[in-house]
């Protein structure tokens, strides 16, 4: 999705965030608005996900990014290539460190390991071929194997594709207004090789 979000560093920087691509999509999953989002709510939604470094959002750049059909009145994007499936992607927790401030703040980081498994009309590679052979086994879909085997933390001899870090915060319930909700503070993702 970098493609699609270009906009430089500086913006993703203001939220202490390397990847601004990252961002924009946490925000228009969480929105899960199916049509068109204003770029106010977009701006918006993003300073209620994200706290911002040195607690100032820049403004979003709003723009038509280049992949993009243009129609009268309008735009549109189409699907990006090589969009994974979301419904294909299972996260194993393997951290977890909760520390509560005397402010009231409570600051939560979660370290996961991502794991994919290709549709099967691809060609199988080697996690692939471990789930079939496991679901095989469990007498399950391949995917109802993942979710029963990534719970249960059995899923040596297979490779995490990414390893993610993520601290979020959030106000003790009686400090602050019942609609606040945790904000990101960081996020950083890697590559397995």
């Amino acid at each position: 999705m970098n493609h699609f979000f270009d906009t430089g560093r500086s913006y993703a920087n203001s939220l202490g965030y390397s990847n601004f691509a990252d961002a924009v999509f946490y925000a228009l999953s969480y929105l899960r608005f199916p049509e068109k989002v204003s770029a106010q709510t977009v701006q918006s939604t993003i300073a209620a996900l994200f706290v911002a470094k040195d607690g100032v959002h820049q403004p979003m750049p709003h723009q038509a990014y280049g992949k993009t059909a243009n129609y009268a009145g309008g735009y549109y994007s189409p699907w990006p290539e090589g969009t994974p499936d979301f419904d294909r992607m299972f996260f194993l927790l393997t951290g977890l460190k909760v520390e509560e401030q005397e402010s009231g703040e409570v600051y939560i980081t979660v370290r996961a390991t991502e794991y994919y498994f290709a549709h099967p009309s691809y060609i199988p590679g080697e996690n692939e071929k471990w789930l079939a052979e496991k679901a095989k086994e469990l007498d399950l879909s391949d995917l109802e194997a993942a979710a029963k085997l990534i719970a249960e933390n059995k899923v040596d001899g297979i490779k995490g594709a990414k390893e993610y870090e993520t601290t979020l915060v959030y106000m003790m319930k009686n400090t602050v207004p019942v609609d606040y909700a945790p904000r990101v503070v960081f996020s950083r993702s890697r590559s397995i090789e």
